[in-house]
């Protein structure tokens, strides 16, 4: 990743959006009688930096999400730390997966890249940490949250494969390669 004038502004813009996404679009579903189901597309915009800008750019552009986002709205929760690494490498690893691919992202890369990062941030990591903080059994919560992810990997894949395909962003990738 090179961090130059031009890329700064864009991961700024994904974050932002990413936070929008996040903290003011979400619905918050209650599993086991916990808030711990969360529905959002805030995950896009970080995905879209991994894979534009590379992993690093990815994870860094998850973490301040995060962050940031948790200052704006809290969701009424505790800061949990284990979620601010699962953001990060909710950018992290479709960009390490998809960084040495050619010029077009086919459909089928983005879908195995995104559902990789979703099993393993999103069913497990993010899972276990709610499971922690909220002191809901693991095994309580993973059937619904499997089930939005399994709805959710499609959404982002069909959203992610239109927006990383334009003509625009293939000149980013491009540039960044």
């Amino acid at each position: 990743m090179k961090l130059n004038i031009r890329v700064i502004p864009v991961l700024a813009m994904l974050v932002a959006v990413s936070i929008i996404l996040t903290r003011t679009m979400a619905v918050m579903v209650p599993v086991a009688g916990a808030m711990t189901l969360r529905l959002s597309f805030g995950e896009i915009p970080i995905i879209i930096a991994g894979i534009i800008f590379g992993p690093l750019a990815g994870f860094m552009a998850g973490i301040a999400a995060d962050l940031l986002g948790y200052m704006i709205n809290t969701f009424g929760g505790a800061y949990i730390p284990g979620l601010t690494l699962s953001a990060g490498l909710t950018g992290l690893i479709p960009g390490l997966l998809l960084r040495n691919v050619s010029k077009e992202l086919t459909f089928w890369r983005i879908l195995g890249a995104i559902a990789i990062s979703e099993v393993i941030v999103s069913i497990c990591l993010n899972t276990f940490w709610l499971s922690l903080a909220m002191g809901v059994p693991f095994v309580a919560l993973l059937p619904a949250r499997i089930l939005a992810r399994l709805i959710l990997i499609v959404i982002y894949t069909l959203v992610i494969h239109t927006v990383v395909n334009r003509s625009f962003v293939l000149s980013l990738r491009e540039r960044q390669a």
